[in-house]
């Protein structure tokens, strides 16, 4: 009705304010003895860029509070182990201002592995489009693509061939934010789930509190 394609545009200032943060960000998850550990807690931590759920939200001042907290679930040993085997992993995206966030990880995996960004196909609330990504700079760590969807989750009846196609080929897949477990979580692949519970019914599902850190592999008997 407004013939506005996307108003949000919050997600310049998420944007903005996540790469005014990255030093601070790439420190944070240096100090882990364990780097990889760090990247995807700083990863996990960036899904906090939710202009969707929280407003006002006083970035700088609560992220030393965030990454410092433990993942209530964190499947690393497999995930180490699923790596070992792999030489293409996808990483499916969410909030336009966590893109920043899962640089670092993108980053980190790109030394060794080839590394796909997924967003969504056009805008939908605040979740990622290729305008947003190519802003961060993810696209020096990894190919940003478009899933084809505008929905605010992967749901893949709705995404193009070519997504779909990757999706079920790519050796692993690492699936960011709730709207993406709600849109994946049953289907029949092996999937790294890698998000922030804020609602009870995700909380519920997972087996964590609410405000919890989650890294989970969802064990499928996909072939």
């Amino acid at each position: 009705m407004t013939n506005e394609t996307s108003p949000y545009h919050i997600k310049n200032h998420d944007i903005s304010e996540s790469l005014k943060l990255e030093p601070v960000i790439r420190h944070f998850a240096s100090q882990d003895h364990n780097l990889l550990l760090g990247v995807l807690k700083v990863s996990a931590t960036g899904n906090v860029m939710d202009s969707g759920v929280y407003n006002n939200l006083e970035i700088e001042s609560c992220l030393k509070k965030e990454v410092e907290k433990p993942f209530a679930i964190c499947d690393l040993d497999l995930f180490k182990k699923d790596l070992q085997n792999a030489k293409l992993i996808l990483i499916i995206g969410d909030n336009a201002g966590e893109v920043v966030f899962d640089k670092l990880l993108a980053e980190y995996l790109s030394q060794n592995y080839q590394v796909i960004y997924a967003v969504r196909g056009a805008a939908i609330i605040n979740d990622a489009v290729m305008e947003d990504a190519l802003k961060t700079g993810v696209n020096d760590y990894a190919q940003v693509i478009s899933m084809g969807c505008e929905t605010p989750g992967a749901v893949l009846n709705l995404c193009s061939q070519a997504f779909i196609d990757l999706f079920n080929q790519a050796d692993m897949v690492i699936s960011k934010g709730q709207g993406n477990f709600e849109a994946l979580s049953d289907y029949q692949r092996e999937i790294y789930f890698l998000l922030k519970a804020k609602c009870h019914h995700i909380a519920k599902a997972l087996d964590v509190e609410v405000n919890d850190y989650v890294f989970k592999k969802n064990i499928s008997n996909y072939k």
